[in-house]
């Protein structure tokens, strides 16, 4: 996805969230603002939203010294997200289609996001969810794909959410049988993406046939580090990406099952621009991409 002028606000937001999370005063605030404005206006815009933020939250870590300002958050995410297991679990198992209820716990979990929004409600996200329908709905080409695919390539998101991710592949592999799951967090700390130490918590390591990797929120270059693990990734059945930032870096390729919330006016006209839907905030995509 190409970038929007009206990402330019976002990236602000993103900046000033940051900085609150590591402690800033007002002062520090500023300079990080103004840092980002030099940042924006030397960087080509003819790129992703994410290839744009990505700097910029760089020279937040390194003009604050933290590492990660949103460790706190993603610990408090999937503490949260854990809490929900019983009632999920206890859904899915009362289901006719456990796997229906398992995707739209998993996109109702994709509201833990930092990145597209200051606040959100996970409770009444996830009392409303299972009685929501797809806006954008290609579940049937996702169901004989995960029938037929003996490896799966899932594309992971937030902190927090990756608890409803795995709960979908235990429910994929209780009716389909086990499969050779690539497991994608990110390598290094961005808002409040899982990393391997988020995955390792929430119990992913622990599943059978399950290998968790890391690596950035974008197609790698030639010749980058990541470049044979995207090879495996394109070589896997089929492909799972879940959220926007996984939307942005990836939907120019074809084939893949993009799962994700519309928590962004922007990414809702993307899709919309693609597909002639009529998505609006809130609703629960499930699309094919085409790669277009």
């Amino acid at each position: 996805m190409k970038l929007y002028l009206d990402c330019i606000q976002c990236v602000f937001r993103q900046v000033l969230q940051a900085a609150r999370f590591c402690g800033a005063d007002e002062a520090a605030q500023e300079r990080l603002l103004r840092k980002t404005m030099a940042i924006l206006q030397k960087h080509d815009w003819d790129c992703s939203p994410m290839d744009l933020a990505q700097p910029v939250l760089e020279m937040v870590k390194a003009e604050t010294g933290e590492k990660d300002p949103y460790l706190e958050v993603k610990r408090q995410g999937n503490r949260e997200a854990q809490a929900h297991t019983g009632h999920v679990i206890e859904k899915i198992e009362a289901a006719e289609d456990p796997i229906n209820v398992a995707l739209k716990a998993a996109i109702g979990g994709n509201i833990i996001d930092y990145g597209a929004q200051a606040s959100f409600d996970l409770d009444e996200t996830m009392d409303r969810v299972f009685s929501m329908e797809f806006a954008l709905n290609d579940e049937a080409a996702l169901l004989e794909a995960l029938r037929d695919a003996e490896s799966i390539a899932y594309l992971g998101d937030n902190a927090g959410e990756i608890v409803f991710d795995k709960l979908l592949l235990e429910t994929v592999e209780r009716i389909h049988g086990p499969k050779r799951v690539i497991f994608v967090v990110r390598d290094e700390p961005l808002l409040n993406d899982a990393l391997l130490e988020d995955a390792r918590e929430v119990g992913l390591s622990g599943m059978p046939g399950v290998e968790l990797v890391g690596m950035p929120p974008r197609l790698p270059a030639e010749g980058d580090r990541h470049a044979s693990l995207w090879e495996r990734i394109s070589a896997c059945d089929m492909i799972i990406s879940k959220g926007q930032g996984n939307y942005e870096g990836f939907s120019s390729i074809p084939g893949i099952f993009f799962l994700l919330m519309a928590k962004c006016d922007l990414i809702a006209r993307d899709i919309n621009s693609r597909t002639g839907a009529n998505l609006k905030l809130g609703d629960m995509i499930l699309w094919h991409g085409d790669g277009s």
